[in-house]
């Protein structure tokens, strides 16, 4: 194996976080605001916290109908709930009556900026900083709890971003963190009745420089609005979405409005005396080699045919699996492939089952049990699992066939009307470029086919290698960077424990008395771990617990454990670096490092925090869709330091995740296949 060409070098990484320090004085914030609290009497405390689950939501609607000032209900506030607003100088309060079970005041007191915990009064001002963008038309505004952005669509339905700010205050200074949820908007046909004005959220959009925001109306308000109406809605089958990040379309991107967002935030709070900087993580490149899985260790591979539509002929796929050469540890290999039907199945050798069908097209509502999905609802079988349910003991691996996108098809028939997709050329090369749009469609479908068919060969492979059906080698020789693991390493997670010891591989049932025990004798006790992990979330609720510590990820090498936590950190594109080069028109420097930063590829980790991002091979293709999480590193005891470069290494496989780096250390991904492999059964001890 080469090395890889990568050489290791520092980033400063971005993140969708904003560090806040208070004003040395809060001066020029009480000249132009001052802050209330309407607090509950215990009373009426109580009457929320025995009331039926809409008191919130009348609660707050309430509020918004009456006044227009920004403001945030902190349900968690001491002695009671208290619900703060800011005010311009010289205003007073009005009162606030509200139904509980019969109507009462709430009264209202003032407060001091300085007196609240910040996580109250940095969501103030953010609502505050949207507020001032809006002033025209104040009379039918309502001042929103939620804050709307558009991202994409035109002017009858189109998609928006729902940004959700989370605050963690340190001794000194605060974060402030940008989560962002797609949803969509529709033009409202007919004006809404009286009682879906009263019952109902609407809209309209606001121009606010590079931004267009979604204005909620007062209900008094809609009936007399001329201009177009707008409410959430949804797509049947189809889920909202933005990508993360694009190369030709970066400003309908979540990234690039967040990074609006940040922009108009800052300078807001630096107005009043606040600094506020853009938080970021200083990160190593780390050096991998490229590597394939020793798929030429697999004896035949048996095809079963298990698709729908059988008129489509089996032979092109034959043809292609037997010619096709696989990536692998020795160079491209041809796998000896036989077809065989479901009655002569060796359920000694694998697997491999073409289908046509995605799970989707039979999906069911998840309350009624009615079919949803578009097949479930022409009457259509699924023969995925009448065939299982007869070989629950054989290795296999199912491989879709069918390219045909399920979303947005209505007639089963079409969704089953394919065809053997041939490779005209190379995808997106010259010759490529110069096909007809229906050949480069083509082009494109194969592409993605021989990419689904690596994927699912690599997934047999390991699947067989853990069933201990590798053909004479050891786990080690069968598996990558396993020989770099000095010792006995442990992988725990959703109940189940993998030991990596020797070259062998065991799965323990964590579920029973009889698996705790092999974990304590082997590593640690169960009861150190979850103490240690409850420590660091003691607001998860006592009957979460134990849901809350099986979902977790933790690493044990000896004494030592290292558990790892996906965070709702996320890396950003650097767009200060970013914006300037798409202004020049150079394509090649807007996918460069100092501009798309780890979107450009690579390993990426900071041995100061403990933090590490996973990102593809090379530099993403245009498009991102989902963003790059930060992982953050839990060291239990500081000997397990020495480890961290071993467990880093387990990430530099691309065979789980097919040409990009595995975003969990890879034996995660065995515990996964083997419960795949033992859905009903216990897990042998």
């Amino acid at each position: 194996m080469t090395r890889s060409r990568l050489k290791e070098k520092h980033l400063n990484v971005i993140t969708n976080q904003l560090w806040i320090e208070n004003p040395a004085n809060w001066t020029k914030l009480t000249e132009r605001y001052s802050l209330w609290r309407y607090r509950l009497t215990k009373r009426q405390d109580d009457y929320r916290r025995f009331s039926k689950s809409d008191f919130f939501v009348r609660f707050t609607n309430n509020y918004k109908d009456q006044f227009d000032r920004p403001f945030y209900y902190f349900t968690h506030d001491r002695p009671t709930s208290s619900l703060y607003t800011v005010l311009k100088p010289g205003e007073q309060p009005k009162p606030w009556l509200f139904t509980f079970d019969k109507e009462e005041e709430i009264l209202y007191e003032p407060v001091a900026w300085d007196e609240l915990p910040s996580k109250i009064w940095i969501k103030l001002l953010l609502a505050l900083c949207f507020h001032e963008a809006s002033t025209n038309e104040q009379e039918r505004r309502v001042c929103q709890s939620k804050f709307f952005v558009r991202a994409k669509g035109n002017e009858d339905w189109f998609t928006a971003l729902d940004l959700k700010p989370s605050v963690e205050q340190m001794a000194d200074r605060s974060l402030l963190r940008f989560d962002v949820s797609a949803g969509f908007f529709a033009k409202v046909k007919d004006k809404p009745n009286a009682w879906a004005r009263d019952n109902k959220t609407y809209y309209e959009q606001l121009d606010s420089g590079e931004l267009t925001y979604l204005r909620q109306l007062r209900p008094s308000k809609i009936e007399p609005f001329q201009k177009p109406l707008y409410k959430s809605t949804t797509k049947a089958g189809v889920k909202p979405g933005v990508a993360w990040y694009s190369n030709a379309q970066y400003e309908e991107t979540r990234s690039y409005i967040i990074h609006r967002i940040q922009q108009r935030l800052t300078a807001f709070l630096q107005s009043y005396g606040f600094i506020v900087s853009t938080a970021f993580e200083t990160m190593v490149r780390q050096q991998v080699r490229p590597v394939n899985l020793p798929l030429y260790q697999l004896p035949p591979v048996q095809v079963l045919d298990n698709r729908l539509n059988k008129t489509v002929p089996l032979q092109p796929y034959l043809d292609w699996l037997t010619t096709y050469d696989f990536p692998t540890s020795q160079g491209p290999k041809r796998l000896s492939v036989e077809a065989i039907d479901k009655e002569t199945v060796d359920k000694s050798r694998p697997l491999l089952i073409l289908q046509d069908v995605h799970k989707d097209a039979f999906a069911r509502d998840k309350g009624t049990d009615e079919p949803v999905g578009l097949l479930a609802c022409s009457g259509y079988t699924d023969p995925y699992p009448v065939l299982y349910s007869t070989l629950g003991d054989t290795v296999k691996q199912s491989l879709n066939v069918n390219m045909n996108a399920l979303e947005g098809l209505t007639v089963a028939e079409h969704y089953l009307d394919y065809s053997f997709p041939r490779a005209l050329a190379p995808y997106k090369s010259n010759q490529y470029k110069a096909l007809s749009k229906e050949h480069r469609l083509e082009a494109k479908k194969r592409r993605q086919l021989d990419l689904k068919l690596e994927v699912s060969i690599n997934e047999l492979y390991l699947k067989w290698v853990i069933s201990r059906h590798s053909a004479d080698s050891s786990v080690t020789d069968s598996l990558p960077f396993l020989h770099q693991l000095a010792g006995k390493w442990g992988f725990m997670t959703d109940n189940v424990l993998l030991t990596l010891n020797d070259g062998s591989l065991q799965f323990t049932d964590l579920s029973t008395q009889e698996g705790k025990q092999v974990l304590a004798d082997q590593f640690t006790d169960l009861g150190m771990i979850q103490q240690a992990f409850l420590e660091r979330h003691p607001y998860i609720k006592s009957d979460k617990q134990e849901e809350a510590l099986e979902r977790g990820q933790f690493v044990l090498i000896g004494d030592a454990v290292i558990e790892i936590e996906r965070t709702e950190v996320m890396a950003m594109p650097d767009y200060e670096v970013l914006l300037p080069i798409k202004e020049s028109g150079s394509v090649a420097g807007s996918r460069s490092l100092p501009a798309i930063s780890v979107y450009a590829g690579g390993i990426w980790f900071s041995p100061a925090s403990g933090r590490y991002v996973v990102s593809g091979v090379n530099s993403t293709a245009g498009k991102e869709e989902h963003g790059h999480h930060l992982y953050q590193l839990h060291l239990y005891s500081e000997e397990a330091r020495a480890y961290l470069t071993a467990m880093l290494s387990l990430l530099c496989v691309t065979f789980v995740r097919k040409n990009q780096y595995t975003v969990l250390p890879f034996p995660f991904d065995l515990i996964r296949l083997h419960r795949e492999l033992n859905p009903a059964s216990s897990l042998p001890v």
